[in-house]
């Protein structure tokens, strides 16, 4: 359970507020794959509208020197920045983390996003070429010379579901006949706020806990807030004790970063009967600093 807050709380302290559903979300909601344990929600052009975004996507690049030539490269080439590129991302996972990636492009449709990717190639290897074709619905995307396939699902001229598996075809077919959430996913779906930047619902029916959900807000300082639902009283008061014991540590652990200390200290651990609640706050400005404090102390 520690697991899946810390999961939550990561994908709420990088995004941003937002007033409606995204492209993606949109997309993906009526085609929700059988086996669906997990959604989760980010909009990314809310992202880039913060005054932190270009400070992380520096430390990033700096932490990473393969990915910052990627940025730079992209950018260079194809005239635009990569992040500019998608306005939107929803995730939708079983328990095992398998499923589909649904990707909200800003005035990308296929032919310039394969425009935009073989020119990338053309100078890391002149001798390759990513090509799409039709089957079906889906589009096989192959490149010269290998064998693996990636497959992939316009949902409309601006919004691609990919598999997080490398051969994804029987998981995007499965997406492509999905429903609507329902059962326990559904129901905690219906209590998250699927219009801000970042959610996420979630069931479990394990370990005591049937699931929860989270959301994000966004101001001068940023608001998480999760809700968890134990199978009973007894579970619940578990979990708010395994809560506070993680705050607890992580109190511990960043005792020589004083930025993260401050974070650790805003949670709050709530809730009665099965109920588990955790509330978090940390100043927007703060992000770029805390994010590498993050990083070394976990």
């Amino acid at each position: 359970m520690i697991k899946s807050l810390a999961v939550v709380g990561c994908l709420s302290f990088v995004v941003s507020s937002a007033s409606a559903d995204t492209k993606s979300w949109t997309a993906l909601k009526g085609k929700v794959p059988a086996g669906t344990a997990i959604l989760v929600g980010a909009d990314v052009n809310a992202l880039r509208g913060t005054p932190s975004f270009s400070k992380v996507v520096d430390w990033i690049k700096s932490e990473d020197k393969d990915t910052g030539q990627m940025l730079d490269m992209v950018k260079s080439t194809c005239g635009t920045d990569l992040p500019a590129m998608f306005s939107d991302i929803t995730l939708a996972l079983t328990k095992e983390e398998k499923g589909v990636i649904v990707i909200g492009f800003n005035g990308m449709d296929q032919t310039k996003l394969l425009d935009c990717a073989n020119k990338v190639l053309a100078k890391v290897d002149p001798k390759m070429k990513l090509t799409g074709k039709a089957a079906g619905k889906l589009t096989e995307y192959s490149m010269t010379g290998e064998s693996d396939k990636l497959w992939g699902a316009w949902l409309s001229g601006d919004v691609l579901a990919v598999s997080t598996e490398k051969d994804g075809k029987g998981t995007l077919d499965a997406m492509l006949t999905g429903q609507s959430a329902s059962g326990d996913l559904g129901g905690f779906l219906a209590k998250a706020n699927t219009s801000a930047a970042g959610w996420a619902a979630f069931y479990m029916n394990e370990d005591g806990f049937k699931g929860g959900y989270g959301t994000l807000t966004l101001g001068p300082t940023l608001k998480v807030a999760l809700r968890l639902a134990g199978m009973t009283a007894k579970d619940g008061e578990k979990g708010r004790k395994e809560v506070a014991q993680g705050v607890k540590k992580g109190l511990e652990r960043s005792k020589k970063q004083p930025e993260l200390q401050k974070v650790f200290k805003s949670v709050k651990v709530g809730g009665k009967g099965e109920e588990v609640t955790l509330d978090a706050s940390v100043p927007e400005a703060a992000l770029p600093a805390l994010l590498p404090a993050f990083d070394k102390v976990f």
